[in-house]
């Protein structure tokens, strides 16, 4: 008995099925769409290079007061792939605002490299003199990982993380680059804590304690028009594209402005 090799050819975008006995299935199916024979995706991309790329243009800008979220269907098949959104994590004594970038399934992932960061702890004072005399001294504790502020700051800690990579235009990027599914800061502001009562009195004098997290030397560059590489993969066919935005000065945190989205055709 001879067995007929079956060949299954699944598009997309258009969510069809072909059921053949032989590879020119898929063939027509490419002409179909202007594509030659036997074509292949490519395993590597320019940033901002227009060629065989869907590209979606927008003038769309995110901002902190009345933040509605920017969630992107990068290849329109239905199932929303990215969200960018703000996050406070502001309270009575506490207050910081993030813009951060989620990958709404493990199909997409975010171009980036593994990192170690050293966090460094800092200590400083300010002393205010009141009209009725009192003395209030605010002890400051400054972590950042912006290296030291002075020469007796403390290693506090080293944490190993994947931070995201802001490309320029004309960077390569290959299926080969490190890709991971993302769900974290891409603009962190400074995180202020205020204890609202004196941890100690002495006197006319009350002590406060104040600490500060100074993150930003990993953020986004800002008024900088910069690239985010993605690689979206389904039935094991892998497509790269990128996000092209800008982060500009905004009310008490950056606003985050999207141009461009672009993905392998």
């Amino acid at each position: 008995m001879q067995h007929q090799i079956i060949y299954f050819c699944y598009e997309k975008e258009y969510i069809n099925y072909y059921l053949c006995s032989h590879v020119d299935c898929w063939n027509n199916l490419l002409l179909q769409k202007g594509k030659p024979a036997n074509y292949v995706l490519a395993d590597t991309i320019t940033l901002g290079n227009t060629t065989n790329m869907d590209v979606v243009e927008y003038d769309t800008t995110m901002h902190f007061v009345g933040c509605i979220p920017i969630i992107l269907d990068l290849d329109k098949d239905g199932q929303d792939d990215i969200k960018l959104k703000y996050d406070n994590i502001g309270s009575m004594i506490m207050d910081g605002e993030w813009v951060k970038i989620r990958c709404l399934h493990d199909d997409i992932e975010l171009l980036g490299e593994d990192i170690e960061e050293n966090i460094y702890k800092h200590r400083d004072t300010t002393i205010s003199v009141w009209s009725s005399g009192g003395v209030s001294v605010d002890v400051i504790t400054v972590y950042t990982n912006c290296g030291k502020i002075a020469d007796d700051d403390i290693l506090e800690s080293t944490n190993s993380w994947f931070k995201l990579t802001d490309c320029d235009e004309s960077v390569q990027m290959s299926t080969n680059d490190n890709f991971k599914v993302y769900d974290n800061a891409l603009y962190r502001d400074d995180i202020w804590y205020d204890s609202p009562m004196p941890y100690y009195s002495s006197n006319d004098t009350d002590y406060y304690d104040v600490t500060r997290y100074v993150y930003q030397c990993t953020n986004f560059p800002e008024n900088e028009v910069r690239y985010i590489g993605f690689k979206l993969t389904k039935d094991e066919i892998s497509r790269l594209g990128w996000l092209k935005l800008e982060l500009l000065p905004g009310y008490q945190i950056v606003d985050t402005k999207l141009l461009e989205t672009a993905i392998q055709k």
